[in-house]
């Protein structure tokens, strides 16, 4: 909220699987998968999950009727060091259809 997005939902789920948060910046829908690790983080992304986040973000859209651009983030937490490493990567996934 403090970078100016909107949250619309959090953890939606339907039968694809669950889309983490639903928010919205500058009139466009931004679709977040959230990772905690105390590891590296980046590499908890896997490609199937990719798939199955997108089914659901298809099907987000056509239940919701929306027509609006939209982007998928990533954001990871790590906990290392007993201090959070936030790492937060806009537009990660393009067309998996």
């Amino acid at each position: 909220r403090q970078k100016g997005y909107r949250i619309l939902n959090h953890h939606w789920t339907c039968r694809w699987g669950e889309i983490d948060i639903v928010a919205s910046k500058d009139e466009r829908l931004v679709f977040c998968e959230v990772k905690t690790r105390t590891t590296n983080v980046l590499e908890s992304f896997h490609r199937p999950q990719q798939k199955r986040l997108w089914r659901s973000i298809q099907f987000y859209l056509s239940r919701s009727c929306l027509d609006r651009a939209f982007q998928v983030d990533f954001i990871g937490v790590e906990f290392g060091n007993n201090v959070p490493k936030i790492t937060h990567l806009q537009n990660v996934l393009e067309d998996l259809d």
